[in-house]
């Protein structure tokens, strides 16, 4: 490592508030390390956020004071202290708490199960099935982005045994986990995208719909996908180093985080493969892809169905009515998650000051929870949509739970023998077809 800048550092005294720090602990580590003192034009960074542009944390764990530069008169601020942040610490702090440690976790701890019982579904009913296999892909990215959504606010939990350990563990998990949430996150919208325009060409075009609409090439648009985005966020991790020191005015050891000479060459190009080709160029893209290729399908769904009122007189099924309205819902939730960290990438272009470590630092890091909160949300409520409007997947699932596939088989056993106040519980064939999925 040629190049050493420090760009955290994590600091906490057992005796105070794990979101404060005093000074007497920030001057202790001082000492130890040059490297670390403020310089004119720069503040101090949060410990426990990321370094600028490219990740998040929980932005705790901050002193509350402002300092001079060594070398100027002038007042240099933290950036969580400026006195133009229209948001405090405290309403940080406690947005955090609500919206990372909160709701996110919640939607975590709940979307995790969920995206597994839906592999297991896609499993059982045939991975050849083209649809079943987009659905399983995206089954698996959005599993990953919610573990990595968890693990990210351990420290919530780890700060009620060790308060230092926590500070340490979620500095790690932040360099660590942050691309990997948004490259998953990236895959999964792509996927959606796909599955989007699969349906619209099969409504739009049925016939010629069957001369591009193979297994194999599918296969190959999922795993290109994947090695796309992979191959973008995969350099970041070799961005930082971690040193650990040992403080001996408190006898615990800190965590330091610096730049490598790798991040210092290549700066510019990894920022701009992490925000301007995924946030500003991709899914800005994929969303205006997924709502047109959602609201086409929506229309040729009804034209379909106005028809075969006309033909036959009577009303068609609830079924085609059922899947307009999940195509509708999985398109909105797919589009409304993407567009908080849309819109914060764009507001940054206009308002430099509203970023890491800037005027608006407070503000920033609100943004980031509340797209957080915006990926668990489309990551977790997939399973939700398949089993309300889904009657196949809802069999499907029902018969693979012991409980009720026993009850299942013996009520179709009586059906049997001709128990005829009984009605029959043979089930159809499951698998997922494009009129039982989302789009």
């Amino acid at each position: 490592m040629t190049h050493l800048q420090p760009v955290l550092l994590v600091l906490l005294s057992g005796s105070v508030n794990p979101f404060t720090r005093s000074n007497s602990n920030m001057d202790s580590v001082q000492n130890m390390t040059s490297d670390a003192s403020l310089h004119d034009d720069v503040s101090r960074p949060s410990p426990t956020s990321q370094p600028p542009n490219d990740m998040t944390s929980n932005a705790g764990f901050h002193d509350d004071t402002s300092r001079s530069s060594p070398t100027s008169q002038a007042p240099v601020y933290f950036p969580w202290d400026n006195p133009n942040n229209v948001i405090s610490l405290h309403e940080q702090y406690i947005t955090f708490l609500v919206l990372q440690c909160g709701i996110s976790q919640l939607l975590c701890w709940l979307g995790i199960p969920g995206n597994v019982l839906n592999m297991i579904v896609f499993v059982k009913q045939s991975l050849r099935d083209r649809i079943n296999f987009l659905l399983f892909s995206l089954a698996v990215s959005d599993t990953i982005v919610l573990i990595t959504l968890l693990a990210f606010r351990a420290p919530c939990y780890i700060q009620l045994v060790d308060k230092i350990m926590s500070q340490n563990v979620d500095l790690i998990m932040s360099v660590t986990l942050f691309f990997v949430t948004y490259m998953f996150s990236a895959i999964s919208q792509v996927l959606i995208a796909i599955i989007s325009v699969d349906r619209c060409i099969s409504v739009t075009f049925p016939l010629a719909a069957k001369r591009f609409q193979k297994f194999c090439y599918t296969a190959v648009a999922v795993s290109l996908t994947y090695v796309f985005f992979i191959g973008i966020y995969v350099p970041h991790f070799f961005r930082f180093d971690f040193i650990w020191l040992k403080d001996p005015s408190t006898n615990h050891t800190l965590v330091l985080l610096n730049t490598t000479s790798f991040d210092a060459e290549h700066h510019d190009w990894l920022y701009a493969t992490a925000r301007d080709v995924n946030l500003l160029a991709i899914k800005p893209i994929i969303s205006v892809l997924v709502v047109t290729c959602s609201v086409i399908t929506s229309v040729q769904v009804r034209r379909a169905r106005r028809a075969r009122e006309d033909m036959t007189q009577s009303k068609t099924t609830s079924s085609d009515g059922k899947i307009t309205r999940m195509l509708l819902i999985v398109s909105v939730i797919s589009v409304s998650c993407a567009i908080p960290e849309i819109v914060i990438a764009f507001t940054n272009i206009f308002i430099p000051e509203l970023d890491y470590y800037k005027t608006y630092h407070n503000v920033y890091l609100i943004c980031i929870f509340i797209t957080f909160v915006a990926l668990s949300v489309n990551s977790s409520a997939n399973f939700l949509i398949y089993v309300v409007m889904s009657s196949k997947f809802r069999a499907t699932l029902i018969a693979l739970i012991p409980a009720c596939g026993k009850c299942l088989k013996r009520r179709a056993t009586r059906y049997e023998h001709g128990d005829g106040n009984t009605a029959s519980t043979h089930l159809p064939s499951i698998s997922m077809t494009e009129n039982s999925v989302r789009p």
